[in-house]
Parts: structure tokens; sequence; C-alpha cells
């Protein structure tokens, strides 16, 4: 089929690198993931290379790294991060991932807030009668325990509280 990429869509074809067997765009992968470890969010961002992974934690607000080469041990269980052996490759990943991470947050062009059912012009402020609200008996996705807790069931939904709105409505 002869479709076009829309204009929001970002980041590379890997057609190309599947079909013709060409060298990929980037070196590295980008994956990201958040946790909630003691009732905080913590968020986690690591970028992979042939040999390495770098992952950067950001919990309370401090930021914590783990390093890992694949060259000697693929199993990611010895983290290599104070070893100052790694100093150069440490620095060198932090800021490739910082650069990535900061690249993934920038908005497409072309791509907003969709509200399905509802008629809104671009560039007009959204008003509180835009955005639908849910009611007091929705459920809400509860995603389970934390890491290391011992329950690791499936999530269960919980009913949402009726909070105040700050809209006044």
């Amino acid at each position: 089929a002869n479709v076009s990429t829309p204009e929001f869509v970002q980041g590379f074809s890997l057609k190309d690198v599947l079909t013709k067997n060409i060298q990929p765009k980037r070196k590295s992968a980008l994956s990201e993931i958040n946790v909630y470890l003691e009732g905080k969010k913590a968020q986690g961002y690591s970028i992979k290379t042939d040999r390495f992974r770098l992952i950067k934690w950001n919990h309370k607000d401090q930021n914590y790294y783990e390093l890992y080469d694949h060259k000697f041990e693929k199993e990611e269980n010895v983290n290599l991060v104070n070893d100052p052996k790694y100093n150069k490759v440490i620095d060198s990943l932090k800021v490739i991932l910082d650069n990535r991470i900061t690249a993934a947050r920038k908005k497409p062009k072309g791509l907003g807030r969709h509200l399905h059912g509802h008629d809104h012009m671009p560039g007009k402020p959204l008003s509180p009668e835009d955005v639908p609200m849910p009611g007091p008996e929705e459920p809400t996705p509860d995603m389970g325990p934390t890491p290391g807790s011992p329950d690791t069931g499936m999530p269960v939904m919980k009913k949402k509280k009726t909070l105040p709105s700050p809209h006044g409505i």
C-alpha cells in the first residue's frame, strides 16, 4: 500500500533495515518505564547499545544509575556503575541518554489533545465544558503491587474517588 506517514509520527522507518540489510540510523534503543516504590513514582529510562545498557532512575527527585556490560555478562546481574574503569563509558552514555530523553519529550507537529465526540478548534483554549469528566463510579486502574511486593496478582480496579473540581463545576 502506498500510504504516506502522518506528520506527527516520530522516529525512523525500519523497512530498509529489515528488507535491504541496511544499517539502522541509530546505534542505541531508548526505553522508558514507570514503577511505584515506597508510594512514590520512580521514572526509569534505559539506553541500550550493542554492548552496554545504562539505566537512569529518578525517585524522590534523585537520580540513580545502573550500567551493564553485555560483553561479559548478558543477564544484567552485575551493576558496574561504581567501577572506575567504566567512567568514560558512563559519561558518554549519560549524554546520549539525556539527549534521547529530551528529543522523545518534544511534542510532534500536528499532535495534540483529541477529544472523542467534541469539536474543538485548534488554537482555541479548552474550557472545562470541553473536557468530558468521568463519573464518580467509573473504575480507574490500580497497577497492583509495587516492586518487591510478595503479591504479584493482576491489576485490580478500584472505585474512583470524587474530588472537588478546580474549575468549580
